[in-house]
């Protein structure tokens, strides 16, 4: 009677026949690298070399002369490897990291005005609290604006700038066209004793 193997749940006639039973998916999971491990030893043998080495010794890590040599194998191969191949594939791998960083950020921006023009349009659709809110933030700066620009303006004719210092008192109060007939300060009631001109930036 023939031998008889259990191994894994799968019954073998024969021992020796245990390779050719193997289940597919470690034939598969062994010829995976065995093609991996050859590229590997490659690239670990160049990284032993001295333009590797003094790549690395201008400052560059490890893992990243190991990714240029990588993209020049995949690329373009390497007949002579040289530290300035190196760092060129290094500067190739750096503006593409680059781009894509900018470009991420750009859409992360794209997104965000979206987002914002989004909840205005549905605020003044509502015509609800942000509406309303905005509305009287107008109101008030005009009425700021309107109590600045009474401020400004002769306190006679009310139409030009106030541009004139009455002295000694000093309080500015008319323009030029009406500081002639100004005989007293109006606020302090003293004598106005000679005027000076006001220059504004």
């Amino acid at each position: 009677m023939a031998n008889r193997e259990e191994k894994s749940g799968v019954t073998w006639e024969d021992p020796n026949d245990w390779e050719a039973w193997q289940p597919q998916e470690d034939r598969v999971g062994e010829a995976v690298a065995s093609t991996q491990s050859p590229m590997n030893t490659v690239i670990q043998e160049y990284m032993q070399t001295i333009a590797a080495q003094s790549v690395m010794q201008t400052g560059y890590d490890y893992k990243m002369v190991q990714r240029a040599i990588e993209r020049l194998l995949m690329i373009e191969g390497i007949e002579n490897l040289t530290g300035e191949k190196i760092v060129g594939a290094i500067f190739s791998i750096e503006e593409e990291e680059e781009e894509m960083n900018s470009l991420h950020a750009s859409r992360g921006d794209e997104i965000s005005a979206n987002e914002i023009d989004g909840h205005e349009t549905e605020c003044g659709a509502s015509g609800g609290e942000p509406s309303a809110d905005k509305k009287s933030a107008q109101e008030r700066l005009m009425r700021e604006y309107q109590e600045l620009r009474n401020a400004t303006l002769c306190k006679i004719c009310h139409n030009n700038i106030i541009s004139v210092v009455f002295l000694p008192c000093g309080h500015l109060l008319t323009c030029v066209n009406c500081a002639p007939q100004v005989k007293a300060c109006p606020i302090c009631r003293s004598l106005v004793r000679a005027t000076a001109k006001a220059y504004f930036n």
